[in-house]
């Protein structure tokens, strides 16, 4: 899961700001400036040695995992948070220490409205109560 703020938005397609980079993402029911959290499915993630379009999200591959018919790829990103990618056992990867461009599918990714734009939101719909001297 990534924390993100939505720095723009087009229709379904939000821009996210993230403080490792930006991703284009796809939902309803979000406004500029909000803070959201971005859930990638490891299986949707994917690497590459050059930028993809809608992406500038950088990290360096930490390690594999090989869990029978799949491999687990650990990335970390700047900021020493770390995704983990799925792929299939025998797929061509990465060597550990290498510099890769992360980008996903999209139907990869779920955003959710993060607990704190929850109570915002929440606070500013409350009636103001006056108070007298």
């Amino acid at each position: 899961i990534i924390e993100a703020t939505i720095s723009d938005i087009e229709g379904d397609r939000l821009i996210a700001a993230m403080e490792t980079g930006m991703a284009t993402v796809y939902a309803d029911g979000f406004s500029a400036g909000e803070l959201v959290y971005i859930s990638i499915r490891p299986e949707k993630l994917r690497c590459s040695p050059v930028p993809v379009a809608g992406f500038q999200l950088q990290g360096v591959v930490k390690e594999h995992i090989y869990v029978g018919s799949f491999t687990r790829t650990v990335i970390e990103l700047s900021n020493g948070q770390e995704l983990v990618m799925s792929s299939l056992t025998g797929t061509e990867l990465f060597a550990p220490g290498a510099p890769v461009h992360l980008y996903w599918d999209r139907n990869g990714t779920v955003v959710m409205h993060t607990r704190e734009e929850e109570l915002y939101r929440f606070i500013k719909t409350q009636p103001r109560i006056g108070v007298r001297a």
